[in-house]
């Protein structure tokens, strides 16, 4: 890879001017040239490629040939011109062909580009159905690894479906897909609106495969059993994660320009893919941190080591028998919507010294931020100490002593290579002195350690606005920080949690969900069925959204004539008659309310608790009605749980 952007180089650089650009990644290669109208711009091609030092010189001298019949050439236009053979009509414009070396290249309306089906008015409605169908493609392949009674368990099946199937039809969707939304004053939503619909079916077909269920039951439902959001604000996900990515390029990427320009100028007509997502979703490259490809040398070595105890009480241990000369805690806090951080040393013999920082509310900046950014104050707070020996910096979070440990590109990583700046700084001051020593441990929190408390109630106060002296802060927190990738992350996300919330309560099926008491979307029933089998799991999905293989709902679906019951003549089939009022069903009822009681007719019990779980599947067992179906459903794989209260439900 790195040697084709070498052999490469010099054919990318031929295009001149403004007008005149290059592509290339690996063995594809573009050129592309903007003009007045489309014979100059095939006339200019022509001069790329066959003047001395064009595109065919450079063939020669790399011995690379060029086939020239496999050549594609598109004129780019949303233009126009009247159809002489329909009154009042148009049609596209003419597009001229290029003859190059004798070969005459005739325009196509759509070409293949890195994998993106480009067409010739770039409307991209190609590439669309050309991602709707290889979804298909794989989700009926994935839906072949699994039937409601074998197969995959449904935890397997969903991350399966989240990590092969969605990323295929989902690439490049930052270019395909505009997201939906509503503009001001209108009534009806804007965006990739029918894409998102043909979308719905497959993401349907691979729902039912992962849970179960019937392909009668609604979408809604099964996409709270399956925890995957609908289709739309999946891909509404993956194109804001997109345009975040794009915003924080540096200045030396290629789009670090293009995405400024679309914030700056707000064009009506011939958006670009990148209009669209700045618009969509207010992007502001300037007010956002910047994440660099590269931050240390492979030969960087660090100057101090790092320590985490492998059990609380090791910490704390550790903590009780640190001799130290200089002992440092270091702790940032999230607290009533704000981020805040604070550092505390003590050095034998002297007071206590301490420094704040308000890194504001968390929407712009993380708590992990804050937990960074105090370790960084702990290091300034030592520039500070008198000849400091044997130091240790001591924190309650694991992930950032983790992270000081971590020299690829990642969001956040400025706080991180403050760190390493300043920790270099000291080691320079002091590396005359044998006796220094700095080492970053972990110090478990809220566990009665002096330090880590006072520092801890330090952060709180720091969160509410208090911020040390300036001249005393790090340089990099004199000022305001950026924005924060990942707070920008958590609050689209939860935006799009509370949409897919706000939809669901909207549904027919809401009210009727109610009874099972859980948590959006259907958490405790997750944790409940965590371990079980995958005919266990798909009978238990059919019982709570009520598309059961019994009469009356097959009756409906007009699989059998009759929807009564087999034993009950005069009775509808239904779950609730199956459940609670067949007589031939009378023993097995008998012993389902002996082992709950009445939490036998709490339907929160009965479908969200191990404890019920496992009773009515003993009682489906016991009656064999659906054994035919599902087959052998017998309990014995699920063990009771002490801690079996059903999840507390969010609903209003």
């Amino acid at each position: 890879m790195i040697l084709y952007l070498f052999y490469n180089a010099d054919l990318l650089e031929i295009p001149k001017g403004r007008h005149q650009l290059a592509l290339g990644f690996v063995d594809d290669g573009a050129f592309l040239v903007s003009g007045t109208n489309l014979a100059e711009n095939s006339n200019t091609l022509r001069r790329m490629m066959e003047r001395p030092n064009g595109a065919y010189r450079w063939s020669k001298d790399h011995n690379s040939k060029f086939e020239t019949s496999k050549f594609e050439l598109m004129h780019f236009t949303q233009r126009r011109e009247p159809d002489p053979s329909r009154p009042n009509k148009t049609r596209k414009l003419s597009r001229p062909p290029i003859t190059l070396r004798g070969t005459t290249i005739k325009p196509n309306n759509v070409a293949r580009f890195l994998g993106v089906m480009v067409d010739d008015e770039l409307r991209w409605k190609e590439h669309a159905k050309y991602a709707i169908g290889k979804g298909m493609k794989y989700t009926l392949m994935f839906r072949r690894l699994t039937r409601p009674s074998t197969g995959l368990r449904p935890d397997f099946m969903e991350r399966l479906y989240s990590a092969v199937a969605v990323p295929k039809f989902a690439y490049a969707a930052d270019i395909w897909f505009t997201p939906i939304h509503r503009k001001e004053g209108h009534m009806r939503d804007s965006g990739s609106v029918g894409f998102a619909r043909q979308l719905t079916k497959l993401h349907r077909m691979a729902l039912i495969a992962i849970t179960g269920a019937m392909r009668s039951a609604p979408t809604d439902a099964l996409e709270l059993h399956a925890n995957l959001p609908p289709v739309d604000l999946l891909l509404d996900k993956i194109c804001h994660r997109s345009a975040m990515r794009i915003a924080t390029l540096p200045g030396a990427h290629p789009l670090h320009k293009r995405i400024r320009n679309c914030v700056r100028y707000n064009v009506k007509r011939h958006r670009s893919p990148l209009h669209n997502l700045a618009r969509v979703y207010h992007v502001n490259p300037d007010d956002m941190e910047t994440i660099d490809p590269v931050r240390q040398l492979p030969t960087y070595q660090r100057p101090y080591t790092t320590d985490i105890a492998e059990t609380r009480e090791a910490s704390l241990e550790d903590d009780r028998n640190n001799e130290a000369h200089v002992k440092i805690y270091t702790d940032g806090s999230g607290y009533k919507g704000h981020a805040g951080a604070a550092a505390i040393m003590l050095i034998d013999g002297e007071p206590s010294t301490m420094l704040q920082y308000y890194l504001g509310p968390l929407s712009r900046n993380t708590t992990f931020e804050a937990e960074a950014v105090g370790v960084s104050l702990g290091l300034q707070l030592l520039t500070e100490a008198t000849l400091p020996r044997d130091t240790t910096v001591a924190l309650d979070n694991q992930g950032v002593i983790q992270s000081t440990e971590i020299y690829r590109q990642r969001q956040s990583h400025y706080h991180f290579d403050a760190i390493h700046e300043q920790a270099r700084r000291l080691a320079r001051k002091e590396r005359n002195r044998p006796n220094f020593k700095m080492k970053i441990t972990w110090i478990s929190g809220h566990s009665g350690a002096e330090g880590n408390e006072l520092v801890d109630a330090a952060a709180k106060d720091a969160a509410q606005g208090t911020t040390s002296e300036r001249h005393r802060l790090p340089k990099y927190l004199r000022g305001r920080l950026p924005v924060s990738v990942s707070a920008l992350k958590q609050q689209h996300n939860s935006a799009l949690k509370n949409r897919w919330n706000e939809r669901w309560k909207k549904s027919p099926r809401f009210e009727k969900y109610r009874k099972y008491k859980d948590c959006f979307p259907s958490a405790g029933f997750r944790r409940a069925t965590k371990n079980i089998t995958r005919r266990q799991h798909s009978l238990l999905i059919q019982l709570r959204t009520g598309h059961a293989p019994l009469n009356q709902h097959l009756h409906r679906m007009k699989v059998v004539d009759e929807p009564k019951c087999l034993h009950c003549p005069t009775e509808d089939e239904t779950i609730r008659h199956y459940l609670y009022q067949c007589r031939e069903y009378r023993y097995a009822r008998t012993d389902l309310i002996t082992r709950l009681g009445r939490d036998a007719h709490v339907a929160a019990i009965l479908y969200g608790t191990k404890r019920g779980i496992k009773s009515l599947l003993q009682y489906v067992e016991d009656t064999a009605r659906v054994k035919n179906t599902f087959g052998d459903v017998t309990p014995s794989n699920i063990d009771d749980d002490e801690d079996d209260d059903p999840t507390q439900p969010d609903f209003d």
